[in-house]
């Protein structure tokens, strides 16, 4: 299912704190200038393994403690392994 999304009036962006808009903007410039740098040393499929499983890693994290309302789920061995594969999979297509 394909939804859309309004995009934020002049009012709610306004509204945001300054401190959120620039560390916004920050983080999206040092997450694009370090791919850009990686990608010619590691390879692109490697740093796109790698930037999956930092998400992954994040996503587990924010999972285990609840973080932004959502319900806690505990970390389970097959979480872990499944990050652990992603990880390994990037070792793979970098090495070989």
């Amino acid at each position: 299912m394909v939804v859309f999304r309004q995009l934020p009036s002049i009012s709610d962006i306004a509204a945001t704190p300054l401190y959120l808009l620039l560390l916004g903007g920050a983080l999206g410039a040092i997450f694009l200038s370090v791919n850009v740098m990686l990608a010619p040393r590691l390879g692109v499929a490697a740093t796109f393994c790698l930037v999956i499983a930092g998400q992954l890693i994040a996503a587990l994290t924010i999972d285990r403690l609840g973080l932004f309302a959502l319900e806690v789920r505990e970390l389970s061995v097959g979480r872990i392994v499944g990050v652990a594969l992603v990880i390994a999979g990037a070792l793979l297509v970098r090495l070989t």
